[in-house]
């Protein structure tokens, strides 16, 4: 059999991690973080095509933003880990594998930080 995995954005998708943190008193640390922000995963094992199908013509946000303010000592920490997207099609025996990304709006992937002591 076939396996597919679709996404069809056409709104405003945001996927977003977010740390704060304020010690009037000692050290603030704070940090944000996102693995993975979309993950698509298809596998055929036999006979069948596998397909990751992404289509965007709206707004995708994937972010990471961490702030620190710490009387003595600050620490800020923002990342995206792995990707901001993943897309994985796999046939194992006969079929074909298709991994596709349509992009017509806009994608944004970031990740800021700020400390201030």
């Amino acid at each position: 059999g076939n396996a597919l995995a679709s996404l069809d954005n056409s709104g405003v998708m945001t996927i977003a991690a977010s740390a704060n943190a304020v010690a009037a008193d000692g050290d603030a640390s704070a940090s944000a973080s996102v693995d993975t922000g979309i993950d698509q995963y298809a596998y055929v094992s036999g006979e069948g095509d596998a397909s990751t199908l992404l289509t965007n013509s709206g707004t995708i946000t994937i972010t990471a933003n961490a702030s620190a303010a710490g009387a003595s000592d600050a620490s800020a920490d923002a990342e995206i880990d792995s990707e901001g997207f993943y897309q994985y099609a796999s046939v194992n025996g006969t079929g074909n594998a298709l991994a596709s990304l349509d992009n017509s709006g806009v994608i944004t992937i970031a990740a800021a930080a700020n400390a201030v002591a």
